[in-house]
């Protein structure tokens, strides 16, 4: 399995967009949050086998980035246990029909991804499935009563305020990527949308705190009415760019690699219009 996460597999770039997911964030224990948004559309062209075979790559990555992470704290790998952040805020409610979909074809089928978790150790310290739909988690409550109380204790179905239960779990908020409000990195070209927009005489940040280098910042934003926007590093002291977006603007940013760029800020105004609808993708880019 060593060499999994860097095999090239033939629909890599299909699963990982029904799958948005990051490794990048990290806990207040030193633990690699493993985030995901569970999709609207789940591509169920995808055979239970197939499916079963990009989760192991997934894994076969988080496992490695925690080798990585503890590398960094000087701690050897012992089998360390992440936290798993997943979002079912694809579009509120309209997740259910995707999801069932995956679950009948995919995790009860019996060449399904239950059969790659031999490969891997039970090292989850936790589980938050946020944004989930009340339907779910009336289910849950009903469901975890046939199941370890030990492994359920590991699960929360939390709301759409979760902010507060994620933070009594060691998960800041600001390990999470942009799309639910946190300042790492979304999942590779996911294109997210700003909840209620930008109202009249508003602006609204967007902050990106890379825990590694990159070469290029890129960057792309759709927007219903025109919008002025500016790109600062350091924090917002230093401004990379500005402008302003009629429908939608695209630009790449050359970074400097012996800079310290520290958290980059994306700050969207609104001077004329009653609201603003914006759509983003936000990538840093090594070639």
């Amino acid at each position: 399995m060593a060499g999994l996460p860097d095999k090239k597999l033939p629909r890599r770039a299909e699963w990982d967009k029904a799958w948005p997911q990051t490794f990048d964030g990290e806990t207040s224990k030193g633990q690699t949050i493993w985030y995901m948004m569970v999709p609207t559309n789940f591509a169920s062209s995808f055979k239970p086998e197939e499916t079963a075979l990009y989760h192991a790559q997934d894994m076969a990555t988080l496992s490695r980035t925690k080798i990585e992470l503890m590398a960094t704290k000087g701690r050897k790998y012992t089998g360390n246990h992440h936290a798993l952040v997943v979002d079912m805020n694809s579009d509120r409610g309209a997740v259910s029909k995707s999801f069932m979909k995956y679950f009948k074809s995919a995790v009860l089928h019996p060449k399904g991804p239950n059969k790659t978790q031999h490969f891997f150790p039970d090292a989850l310290s936790g589980a938050f499935i946020v944004n989930t739909p009340m339907m779910y988690r009336a289910l849950w409550g009903f469901a975890k009563m046939f199941i370890e109380p030990d492994t359920a204790r590991k699960f929360q179905m939390l709301g759409y305020s979760f902010l507060d239960e994620l933070k009594a779990g060691g998960v800041e908020i600001a390990g999470l990527p942009m799309c639910i409000g946190g300042e790492g990195p979304n999942p590779a070209g996911f294109k997210a949308k700003l909840e209620g927009g930008v109202g009249r005489g508003k602006s609204h940040q967007i902050k990106l705190t890379p825990k590694k280098k990159a070469a290029k910042l890129a960057w792309f934003f759709e927007v219903s009415k025109n919008i002025s926007f500016k790109i600062c590093c350091c924090g917002g002291t230093e401004q990379l760019e500005r402008g302003a977006v009629d429908s939608n603007k695209k630009g790449v940013i050359d970074l400097d690699p012996a800079k310290d760029y520290g958290t980059f800020v994306f700050e969207l105004e609104n001077k004329d219009h009653k609201s603003v609808a914006v759509s983003y993708i936000i990538d840093l880019l090594n070639d």
